[in-house]
């Protein structure tokens, strides 16, 4: 039978030529529909057929059990049509009986059921007077399970032929359902004659005892009994026979039996083919030392057991972790690695690539060691993710559920069929309705960035950033969150002499050195780094690399775009320059120049995740044709990745086609390997895009552990509670950050509370002071007594998603310049993505 497992697997399609009727199902037994068609044989994925693999006949499916046969339908035509015409021919070249039933038989065989009643009545208008031939109707319809129209044909051939055995004792078995046992008897008195039983067997005499005993009518019974005694005298060694013999004479309260005696041995009782006993004493016997023997391996395997339980060992670290258990040797691990321990309390301690210990303890209930697989997980460092998941294998299956486990040293799952190895594809069901579950451990895919990101402690992030730097050199994000750690000074001394240790490595990594620069940056230290590259550079003249990270640090925007074009002119295969340039243009709104290089950046291979959000905007700034298509294209070829899903919505947004971008996202739902709680966090950003602040707002309540931070914040904004986002204890150390200050202050502003708007913008302006030349411009900026020209706003760069801040911020304290200020933030608010509704809000306010 066909069958399916999460939606792959073979299945019929179609039905043609179909015909039924009602009988007795040859497999189950059961009074059902048997029902007969053509039908098509497909491979398919998500219950989509694809792939024919051939045409076939059902014949007789059964509406009860639902079982079947099957033949190829061309097959089982041609020889459906050859057999039915050889045996017509056959018939009407020499009619008689017996080629009528050949042909009747020929026609029931190939499930043509209507033709064969109709060939029938015929027939047996034909032949009223042969008894023979209503017999062998009667034979054949039994054997296909139509008893009533047997046992019409039966009586018909007893009518007329009372003298064939055959009928005689299909006679009897009908008058033996009906109860009458004397007309049975009579019928079968054949039987009772001096060597009748020999001759024919037992089986009738044998079922007519058995009915008298349920009769009562025990002395009819035993009567029988004796007959089939003095036939076949083995009987009396039987324990089924002995068994119904001593039911009757019981009921007949007789003290001698018709049984002989018997007095088998001990072995006899644990000899199946002896049937002095039952089959049931028999494997009483045998079960008892049977199970004696398995509760002894029983409790020497669950020892077994508690005495060798694997153990496994995981490490994100890039070299090898070493881990020592109970003051054992050192077990080195490279991504994976299992030992074996007993169940009980151990020490854990980890050597390198840092150094800890824990205690952990691994214990399960005793009857629980015979039918679970627990999981025991060390985790070096806590740097590796796991993801525990619910498989469900049925013919038609249900989403499984998965679940990201807490990253901890030592985690215990009681229960995983298939840890960290690949579960099968299927598995055999016991029927097309039942369903089995299974769970699998494993490593799920990730970027050394997201592991960062999830290590609480810092001295374990330093260590875990520079060892994935060593082999990941150019990991941007990586290189980006490693300067992050840098929140003190003991850790910015650190992280200044690693970047610094990999500055005179060649080639030049570019992104090791952005990273190393942005560490002075963010501390003010620019004099210094600005020194060191005009060193570099003094040293390397024609590296077009440095010559980019020069003008990268120059204060100056105009020196700084001169330097990306001599970069770009130094090594014309260098992406880095023309992303320099495309920034530059981005923040003063010139879409078309910002287009224009950031697809040159794309063109020479620069990473695709640093440029996608800008090109996204400067692609949907200059009207980009067939954006929506490529988009789709894009997501179609990769459809569980959120990072071509957002993309995709902000387009839709864009249009305003707010059901395409629901569409979108539920699609994506259903695909991703995401738990529902997590994926809520690519639904809420895809929401604000639509301004759907409703559903944002309490999604945003609903689900706040996996809400971002500047969402919340925002949302909070919009909603006039500018105070309650500027006190939230889950926002109030990110408020520090320059921009999110920025944003409470425009939420204030929008709330009328010009105070706190101040307020805010100044600490946004005394916060960005301690940056580098351009923090400090912006600044100047927006401490200014006289509003800045346009000039002024456009002199500095900034990130596209700060640039309508720092401009609506300048609206905001100066609406008299709404002119001025205005024409630039209209062409900037071109993404639906944040900060474009708070920013919005003020353009319309003012």
């Amino acid at each position: 039978m066909p069958m399916t497992v999460n939606g792959i697997g073979t299945m019929y399609y179609g039905r043609r030529n179909d015909s039924s009727y009602q009988g007795e199902c040859r497999q189950c037994r059961q009074p059902a529909t048997l029902r007969s068609y053509d039908t098509g044989h497909y491979f398919v994925v998500l219950f989509i057929p694809l792939i024919p693999l051939g045409k076939k006949r059902i014949i007789d499916e059964c509406s009860r059990c639902q079982r079947h046969w099957v033949a190829k339908q061309g097959d089982y035509e041609v020889a459906q049509r050859k057999t039915i015409a050889a045996a017509l021919e056959a018939y009407q070249d020499e009619p008689s009986a017996e080629k009528a039933l050949q042909l009747h038989a020929t026609l029931l065989g190939y499930g043509e059921h209507t033709q064969a009643a109709k060939f029938r009545a015929e027939a047996t208008e034909a032949y009223p007077e042969n008894g023979e031939f209503f017999g062998g109707l009667a034979a054949q319809l039994e054997q296909v399970g139509r008893t009533a129209e047997a046992g019409t044909c039966y009586e018909k051939a007893w009518e007329l032929r009372p003298d064939l055995l055959f009928v005689r004792v299909a006679m009897a078995y009908l008058r033996m359902n009906a109860g009458k046992l004397d007309e049975a008897r009579e019928m079968l008195n054949f039987f009772e004659v001096p060597g009748g039983l020999q001759q024919y067997g037992a089986g009738p005499v044998d079922s007519l005892a058995g009915c008298y005993q349920a009769q009562g009518r025990h002395e009819e019974a035993l009567e029988l009994c004796q007959q089939m005694l003095d036939a076949f005298p083995q009987l009396g060694r039987q324990f089924k026979f002995r068994k119904f013999v001593l039911v009757s004479e019981q009921a007949l309260e007789r003290e001698a039996t018709i049984l002989p005696t018997q007095s088998p041995g001990l072995f006899a009782l644990f000899n199946p083919k002896n049937e002095a006993y039952s089959p049931g004493q028999h494997w009483a016997a045998i079960g008892v030392v049977a199970f004696g023997l398995a509760l002894i391996g029983a409790v020497l395997s669950n020892t077994f057991i508690r005495r060798n339980r694997t153990v496994h060992l995981v490490s994100g670290f890039a070299q090898p972790a070493q881990v020592q258990i109970d003051g054992g040797p050192p077990i080195s691990v490279r991504g994976r690695a299992t030992t074996t321990l007993s169940e009980g309390k151990h020490h854990a301690k980890v050597l390198s690539p840092i150094q800890t210990e824990f205690d952990f303890d691994m214990q399960t209930s005793y009857l629980s060691r015979w039918d679970r697989k627990p999981a025991w997980v060390l985790n070096v460092g806590s740097t590796v993710p796991l993801l525990e998941e619910t498989l469900i294998y049925a013919t038609n299956p249900r989403p499984g559920v998965s679940k990201y486990l807490e990253m901890q040293p030592f985690t215990f799952i009681p229960h995983i069929d298939y840890p960290f190895e690949e579960p099968p594809k299927e598995l055999k069901l016991e029927s097309r309705t039942s369903e089995v579950k299974k769970t699998s451990l494993s490593v799920p895919p990730h970027q050394p960035s997201g592991i960062l990101a999830s290590l609480g402690t810092p001295a374990v992030a330093l260590i875990y950033a520079e060892d994935q730097l060593a082999v990941h050199p150019n990991d941007l994000t990586l290189l980006r969150n490693y300067a992050d750690l840098a929140t003190d000074e003991a850790t910015t001394v650190r992280v200044e002499k690693f970047l610094k240790a990999g500055l005179s490595k060649r080639p030049l990594h570019i992104g090791w050195h952005r990273a190393y620069q942005d560490l002075f940056k963010k501390s003010g230290g620019e004099p210094q780094v600005i020194a060191e590259y005009d060193a570099l550079l003094q040293a390397e003249p024609g590296n077009g690399g440095l010559i980019y990270l020069r003008g990268r640090v120059d204060p100056d925007e105009q020196k700084s775009a001169e330097l990306y074009r001599q970069a770009a002119t130094a090594d014309e295969q260098l992406p880095w320059p023309w992303f320099g340039l495309a920034v530059q243009a981005g923040s003063r709104a010139d879409w078309q120049e910002c287009a224009q290089c950031v697809e040159i950046a794309r063109e020479r291979k620069l990473d695709a995740a640093l440029i996608q959000h800008l090109r996204h905007v400067a692609m949907l700034a200059v009207n980009t044709p067939n954006m929506e298509h490529v988009a789709r294209l894009e997501l179609a070829a990769d459809p569980t990745n959120a990072g071509l899903l957002l993309p995709m919505c902000d387009i839709l947004a864009v249009k305003g086609d707010r059901e395409g971008a629901m569409h979108a996202l539920t699609v994506w739902e259903s695909r991703s390997a995401l738990p529902a709680d997590v994926s809520i966090a690519v639904r809420q950003p895809v929401l604000y895009m639509l301004g759907d602040f409703a559903a944002l707002n309490k999604s945003l309540k609903e689900q706040p552990e996996f809400s971002a931070p500047g969402l919340r914040r925002e949302a909070l904004l919009l909603e006039g509670r500018a105070k309650e986002a500027a006190e939230d204890p889950q926002l109030v150390a990110l408020n520090d950050d320059p921009w999110a200050m920025l944003s409470l202050s425009l939420g204030f502003g929008l709330a009328k509370d010009l105070d706190n708007a101040a307020l805010w913008r100044q600490r946004a302006a005394k916060r960005l002071e301690r940056e580098d030349t351009r923090g400090k411009f912006v600044a100047q900026l927006l401490t200014a007594d006289a509003a800045p020209t346009l000039e002024a706003a456009n002199a500095v760069s900034l990130y596209i998603n700060h640039k309508p801040l720092l401009v609506a911020a300048l609206l905001q304290k100066f609406p008299e310049q709404r002119a001025t200020y205005a024409p630039l933030l209209e062409k900037l608010l071109v993404s639906r993505m944040q900060p474009y509704h708070l920013v919005k809000r003020v353009l319309d306010a003012q």
